[in-house]
């Protein structure tokens, strides 16, 4: 999948990992760069389960991320050989607060959900 709209400046890797793993289990997670290193504005995320791609769309397709509309879609390039840096791992710090999903309260649709990192 891409996820796309996402300000570096106040999100991180590790909670985007934290968000998308409360759907289930992550394959690959990270922040897409150039060859420069330069942070393109889009994450890559890979789950084991197709469906729980499926779900992490329904949930987090135009929530708010820190002020921001997130597009959340399936990325229809061809899938890659796996590679060792999969971009999954513990940051170690035992820091056990993450992102936290907020449902808009006058929203039927499930749109406008608002998405909070603590």
């Amino acid at each position: 999948m891409k996820v796309r709209n996402i300000d570096e400046d106040q999100v991180t890797n590790n909670d985007l990992k934290k968000l998308f793993a409360k759907i289930g289990e992550l394959v690959i997670c990270r922040f897409d760069r150039n060859d420069f290193g330069v942070f393109l504005g889009s994450a890559t995320v890979e789950y084991r389960r197709p469906e729980d791609a499926k779900r992490a769309i329904e949930e987090y397709h135009e929530a708010f991320l820190d002020d921001k509309v997130l597009t959340v879609e399936f990325d229809m390039i061809p899938n890659k050989p796996s590679q060792n840096n999969s971009g999954i791992a513990s940051d170690g710090s035992g820091n056990k607060s993450g992102p936290v999903l907020r449902k808009d309260p006058n929203s039927s649709s499930g749109k406008g959900k608002t998405l909070r990192l603590k």
